[in-house]
């Protein structure tokens, strides 16, 4: 059975990192993302926090609640900071 109390870092999925996607996009678009790049950002927070309270349900719906109220705030913050 999987344990998800702590999610595993990206890099142990073989996820790149935030740096490596933007390289990525980068290398294969010739330019910058810019301000795209922050608007997805904060875009796909809150639709993972969509998500997340989709599993209302869940056995462990308070601990899935309470890290959706994190992920908000993060992407809160992040709009705020990207104006």
């Amino acid at each position: 059975m999987i344990d998800f109390a702590l999610p595993p870092e990206p890099a142990a999925l073989g996820t790149p990192d935030e740096a490596a996607h933007l390289a990525s996009y980068q290398a294969q678009g010739g330019r910058p993302p810019g301000p795209a790049w922050e608007h997805a950002m904060v875009v796909n927070l809150f639709r993972l926090v969509a998500i997340l309270q989709g599993n209302a349900a869940a056995a462990d719906a308070r601990a899935t609640g309470e890290r959706a109220r994190r992920i908000a705030d993060a992407g809160c913050r992040l709009a705020q900071q990207f104006g």
